[in-house]
């Protein structure tokens, strides 16, 4: 390469978010797309995260918030980092008709 920065696509633009999400808390990717306004609190004295649902698709069904993980082991709470926090307040926006915090189509 000659030393300029690559362009950004619009699906790294637009999934960013998701991504420093999965990196801050180890989250997987249906865990942080089930996200939902109720699950952050960005203005505790420690911003935490919490881990309560997934995304799921099945055969012959619509994708859907699922309201608990893979085991009851999945279900946690997470302290954010400054880079997360940064994250979430640039789109804290929510759906208006389920809450999630996700950019998207509900």
């Amino acid at each position: 390469m000659d030393g300029r920065e690559a362009p950004r696509t619009k699906g790294v633009q637009r999934h960013g978010r998701h991504i420093d999400l999965m990196l801050a808390t180890g989250a997987r990717i249906g865990e942080v797309l089930a996200v939902r306004r109720v699950d952050v609190e960005l203005d505790a004295v420690r911003p935490v995260l919490k881990i309560k649902g997934t995304v799921k698709t099945e055969p012959g069904k619509r994708t859907y918030r699922k309201a608990s993980q893979k085991s009851d082991a999945s279900a946690r709470t997470v302290v954010l980092p400054d880079f997360a926090i940064a994250a979430l307040k640039r789109r804290q926006p929510s759906c208006g008709t389920c809450g999630h915090i996700r950019a998207g189509r509900c």
